[in-house]
């Protein structure tokens, strides 16, 4: 049974079982702290305590000082500690009629420490509840701890605390690479060779299929429009690979132009091009509905046309015949 260092510690009481003689100088009294109606023994869960030296070994035996340094922050502790005193009490009023009583809390350099001993079988634990082997120098922890009993020797009386079980704060400790790197992955792809399993037609396929085809259809494109900006896209050098960019490196250039054969893109026109044309006059020519430009009032500034507009009306002027 777990007395948690909270628990309402008027419910405990502590029961003296019969004397256990071992020589004629060393007599020994089982204690166990319960509560009414109940044969559990009970355990203390202490809150964080301070142990400045660690485990310490001394012969065959290893004890650990715990010191209520904290005592000033954590009113936990303090609540302990007073419950301590009490079964310190309890203690003194049985037999300091006939004993004289040691306390276990001691005056050190760091503040009252209680020494109990190190059970053997003592299972320590760090705050990921992750077994550890040992409980070093400055640390602090919580810990279970049994009210052995009390060793009786020449008219005087001592504690018998053990410790049974330890959680200990520890350095987080890092066992795999953790670090958020700024490209996410080494291996990337290409915008336009993200893989797929639906083709154009809504139908299974082998073949990677690039996101933005997806998106065409979702939108309500027909698939036969889909079908063909995919075959145009295959013939401008559009491939499905995956390009893998070390760490820190620029990304891949994007794919070269189409060759000037290709009838994909319009011819660009030179200053030469446009003294070969000639003109109809206002009476024969016709102007094309254009309408014109108008000043972005929100933006404050005049756009003029551009290239594309110019090329557009250009295309739509026919040659004068001589």
């Amino acid at each position: 049974m777990i007395i948690h260092y909270k628990d309402d510690f008027s419910k405990y009481k502590v029961v003296f079982q019969r004397l256990l003689k071992y020589t004629d100088e060393f007599s020994f009294v089982p204690c166990k702290v319960t509560t009414d109606g109940s044969s559990d023994k009970g355990i203390f869960q202490t809150p964080y305590l301070f142990a400045p030296y660690g485990i310490q070994e001394r012969g065959q035996k290893k004890t650990i000082d715990l010191s209520f340094m904290n005592r000033s922050n954590d009113k936990n502790l303090e609540t302990f500690y007073s419950h301590l005193l009490n079964i310190l009490n309890i203690v003194t009023h049985k037999f300091s009629h006939k004993y004289k009583i040691n306390t276990f809390l001691k005056d050190t350099t760091f503040n009252e420490c209680m020494r109990v001993k190190v059970a053997s079988n003592l299972m320590i634990f760090d705050q990921m509840k992750q077994p550890i082997d040992t409980i070093s120098s400055f640390s602090y922890g919580t810990f279970l701890l049994d009210l052995h009993g009390l060793w009786i020797s020449n008219k005087e009386i001592w504690f018998q605390w053990y410790l049974v079980q330890a959680k200990i704060i520890e350095p987080i400790c890092l066992q795999e690479y953790q670090f958020i790197d700024e490209w996410g992955q080494t291996t990337m792809e290409t915008p336009k060779s993200v893989s797929s399993s639906v083709s154009v037609s809504g139908e299974s396929e082998s073949h990677p299929v690039p996101d933005k085809y997806d998106k065409m259809l979702k939108m309500g494109v027909p698939k036969e429009a889909v079908e063909r900006q995919r075959a145009l896209d295959m013939t401008m050098g559009v491939k499905t690979q995956k390009v893998k960019i070390p760490y820190g490196s620029a990304p891949p250039p994007p794919p070269p132009p189409p060759s000037n054969s290709s009838d994909s893109y319009p011819k660009k026109i030179e200053a030469k091009d446009l003294l070969s044309v000639k003109l109809k006059s206002s009476s024969e020519r016709v102007v094309p509905d254009i309408k014109p430009v108008e000043e972005n009032k929100e933006m404050g500034y005049f756009e003029p046309p551009s290239v594309g507009d110019i090329q557009s009306m250009l295309k739509r002027l026919k040659p004068v015949s001589k």
